[in-house]
């Protein structure tokens, strides 16, 4: 992988798109994208350059999901469901079943075989998850999030531990993570200490884009900075500090992290972002209804319907970059798939271009791969390794 510290625009870090494998052998979870990840696409969202697709597959588990739950085979969701032994917060990991002669299918060799099979089989250490819901005077209703706690958070009652606030794309909520392997692919790298102890949190935000929409019903923005980061570092033991607080996101949560990052440099000391919506220029042809109706749907109204394009230009984080003065210090990563669907390497480029410009330090990579599942199931564990980093004294 390459830092792109000041270097010249070009095409950094491409690599081949090879599988990804998190496991603890014959007995014990691995995580696979196996054959390439069903791809989501809307209908109407194919005309609108700067609309998106879900990119987490969620196999939903315990926490009272607020949807049925449903098993999907994506590159983050558990590939062998028969079996399973507890871990953590009630979420599962699935043990690969083996045939059994008649002679070992006798109960007691069975269940003798299970035991060893359950002593071999390394456990996760005791991080857990939450999800809750906080009282929004801003929103005027409850907002539901999940909290990911790391394996020491229980053990030590006076420690405090940096913290990850990761947004979400569109069309996912907050149960995201926890609902999906990505809860265990984070307990097998805290495992395995490729990774340092923080808190990871995701808010719902619906269709937000995490902005104040246009016509000033949604004001997700105002929420998240004077609510919800007040309320979580109150209620859970946080080094409520710059150095110790990060903000990541995927697709929508994407351009989240990185809007956040600029327009409050001063909250936040690490940011990334994996396939963003970035978009550059929008197209200066003149809209048409059909056109605006897509577009304004695709954003989930955020942006004003009929769509307001000059209300995308003053959120746009190209934009900040621009305009806004920057704090010292960020810590700044995002990458991009060379096949994004919807256009979004070319966004990524730009802002790395735009980002070299201004001489702002930053980590920046396009690796193979399309808008889906399986890209972020890839590069997920190094955007967290980079906060992980970016957290250490």
């Amino acid at each position: 992988m390459n830092s792109n510290y000041g270097r010249q625009p070009g095409l950094q870090g491409v690599c081949r798109n090879t599988r990804l494998f998190v496991g603890r052998g014959s007995v014990a979870l691995s995580f696979s994208s196996g054959r390439e990840a069903p791809r989501r696409k809307d209908r109407m969202m194919r005309p609108a350059l700067a609309a998106e697709a879900p990119v987490f597959g969620v196999a939903t588990q315990t926490l009272q999901p607020r949807e049925k739950p449903r098993q999907r085979r994506g590159a983050l969701a558990p590939v062998i469901p028969q079996a399973s032994s507890s871990s953590g917060y009630g979420f599962s990991r699935a043990i690969q079943p083996r045939r059994l002669t008649a002679a070992l299918a006798a109960e007691g060799l069975l269940a003798a075989l299970l035991a060893l099979l359950f002593l071999a089989s390394p456990a996760h250490a005791a991080g857990r998850a939450e999800c809750r819901t906080i009282s929004s005077s801003i929103l005027g209703r409850k907002v539901a999030y999940c909290v990911l706690l790391p394996p020491g958070y229980d053990a030590d009652k006076t420690r405090r531990y940096p913290i990850l606030y990761f947004l979400h794309g569109l069309g996912e909520n907050e149960q995201v993570l926890p609902n999906s392997g990505g809860w265990n692919l984070i307990q097998d790298l805290w495992d395995q200490k490729r990774i340092g102890e923080f808190l990871i949190v995701t808010p719902d935000a619906g269709r937000s884009f995490y902005i104040n929409s246009r016509d000033g019903r949604v004001r997700y923005d105002d929420f998240f900075i004077r609510e919800f980061l007040p309320y979580i570092e109150s209620h859970y033991r946080i080094r409520a500090d710059r150095a110790h607080r990060g903000i990541s996101g995927v697709s929508m949560g994407g351009y989240g992290s990185l809007r956040f990052g600029f327009r409050y440099p001063q909250l936040f000391g690490s940011v990334s972002a994996h396939s963003a919506a970035l978009v550059a220029k929008l197209p200066r042809a003149q809209l048409g209804s059909q056109t605006e109706q897509a577009l304004a749907f695709a954003l989930g109204g955020a942006f004003g319907n009929p769509f307001d394009r000059a209300f995308w230009d003053r959120n746009s984080p190209f934009t900040l970059v621009r305009d806004e003065t920057h704090a010292p210090g960020l810590h700044l990563y995002f990458d991009c798939g060379t096949e994004d669907e919807f256009g979004f390497n070319i966004g990524a480029q730009s802002f790395h271009d735009l980002l070299v410009s201004r001489g702002i330090p930053h980590e920046f990579h396009l690796y193979l791969g399309g808008h889906d599942e399986a890209y972020v199931a890839q590069h997920l564990p190094a955007s967290l390794a980079f906060h992980s980093h970016a957290f250490s004294p």
